[in-house]
């Protein structure tokens, strides 16, 4: 039973960097030439998996607490939610993957509140260790072109998306490994450099900007000097990546002649980066508290909010001057621009609310919604925006039940972060990432971004039930 609990526990730590690789779990495998078929088997695979899991998982299965209590029932309520939307949604096949997508997520942190209870110390390490291991692939084809070969898609050949396909849910991956490392010790800092430069490869405004909410919510969250000066050496090397990447055209587009010299240059430039911020955080780092005014935990809401705000001004400020889908270039002139046809989605998904308030179109509706209502020539799938989108397919009760899944752990984390502070610091950190960045775009239909954050969020509720206080000052993965 000990093999099996240990076995259970690697599983649930391993799921999201497997599922990393076929597609981030997006697009259906093809198993019988049939794509519904396909997601059928892979979904009853999963479930069978889960129920095993479940039944031998050690008990309570689930959280004591209220706070816990209220996140799994929030997040099981919009499972069932979108399984009674098929009654009313236009598409039957896209409603019925959603609801194995909600199947799937339930599960996972039901799982992950069960069997990982009792060891979250190996969480944060080992998620990181998975997004490093994503990421390195996704990079290896630009530091060996000439051997490591990957489809770059049609939409955006230049920008980072391998192996999730979607570069926008690669940067946000990257983003999470970044604050992750940046909060660990033992040399993970160093990871900071190429998952910082793959943000910046995936050409995601969105990533960057979630990746600095996450700082911010880091630096108030763990407000000593050592985790600011570990900090700033992760943003440093992937700064000095990034700037070295900038002066390589064939590195950035994959393309010319020089790229095997170019990627071998910077393959050799990220490695002395690493080794370098490996160097300088080696040592114990400095718990004396910064100088933070009484106010600074609410400073550092509205700083986080202000980023969150920021991206739906962008959104907003360019609504008029969109007609088609924005460049998807590499050139940093992007990073620039806030050109974006993000408002055209989130336009026509608030118009369908405020026509189905109380049930919405139903489950993966907006599509057709988009479809009859576009000004612009492009076949969206999603809205681009978790939030918006659950209203307008699932109405206010989808987004109801979504609020007490998000509020369930929100509450057992500020309790967790009130009697071990050291230990919250870093899935509440990267919890924000997912949180902003899920707001633009969409993570939610991305199980292996998504799953990193069920997790994170699972482990907080079991930490936060198990934990005394004073009791996590030093991790096994040295973080104070």
């Amino acid at each position: 039973m000990a093999v099996l609990r240990r076995a259970a526990a690697a599983l649930v730590l391993a799921a999201p960097t497997v599922v990393a690789f076929f597609s981030g779990g997006f697009m259906n495998i093809d198993l019988t030439t049939s794509p519904r078929a396909a997601s059928w088997y892979a979904g009853l695979l999963a479930g069978v998996v889960a129920c095993v899991l479940v039944a031998v998982a050690p008990r309570p299965l689930l959280p004591r607490s209220r706070g816990g209590r209220a996140a799994v029932a929030g997040l099981a309520g919009l499972a069932a939610w979108v399984g009674l939307s098929l009654l009313w949604a236009p598409l039957s096949t896209p409603a019925t993957q959603d609801l194995q997508r909600l199947l799937l997520y339930v599960a996972a942190f039901v799982a992950a509140a069960a069997w990982l209870r009792g060891r979250e110390h190996w969480v944060q390490p080992a998620l990181a260790g998975g997004i490093l291991v994503v990421v390195g692939y996704a990079l290896s084809a630009r530091y060996l072109p000439g051997i490591v070969h990957q489809d770059p898609g049609q939409l955006a050949p230049d920008r980072l998306n391998q192996p999730l396909t979607y570069y926008n849910a690669l940067g946000c991956l990257a983003a999470i490994g970044f604050v992750l490392c940046a909060r660990m010790r033992g040399g993970a800092v160093a990871a900071c450099v190429p998952l910082g430069l793959a943000t910046y490869l995936t050409v995601s405004r969105g990533a960057l900007a979630a990746l600095l909410g996450g700082v911010i919510a880091l630096t108030f969250l763990a407000p000593t000097w050592g985790q600011l000066r570990a900090t700033v050496i992760g943003l440093a090397g992937a700064g000095i990546a990034v700037l070295a990447a900038g002066r390589m055209d064939a590195f950035q587009s994959l393309g010319g002649g020089s790229a095997n010299a170019q990627g071998a240059a910077m393959l050799a430039i990220t490695l002395v980066l690493m080794a370098v911020a490996f160097w300088l955080d080696r040592g114990p780092r400095n718990p004396r508290p910064l100088p933070l005014p009484t106010r600074a935990p609410l400073i550092g809401f509205g700083a986080i909010v202000a980023v969150a705000a920021l991206l739906f001004a962008a959104a907003y400020k360019d609504r008029k001057q969109v007609t088609r889908t924005p460049a998807a270039g590499t050139a940093p002139a992007r990073l620039t621009s806030i050109e974006s046809n993000r408002y055209a989605y989130w336009e026509v998904a608030i118009r369908e609310f405020g026509r189905h308030p109380l049930k919405g179109v139903g489950t993966a509706g907006f599509r057709v919604a988009w479809l009859r209502e576009r000004k612009i020539d492009e076949a969206a799938q999603d809205a681009h925006s978790l939030y918006i989108e659950t209203l307008c397919e699932l109405g206010v009760v989808g987004f109801g039940l979504l609020a007490l899944f998000y509020g369930g752990v929100i509450d057992r984390a500020r309790r967790l972060y009130a009697v071990d502070p050291a230990f919250a610091a870093g899935p509440a950190a990267a919890l924000t990432v997912f949180a902003l960045h899920a707001g633009v775009d969409w993570d939610w239909e991305m199980p292996a971004v998504t799953l990193v954050a069920l997790v994170l969020a699972a482990t907080v509720l079991g930490a936060s039930e198990t934990r005394a206080p004073g009791s996590g000052l030093q991790l096994r993965d040295g973080s104070a």
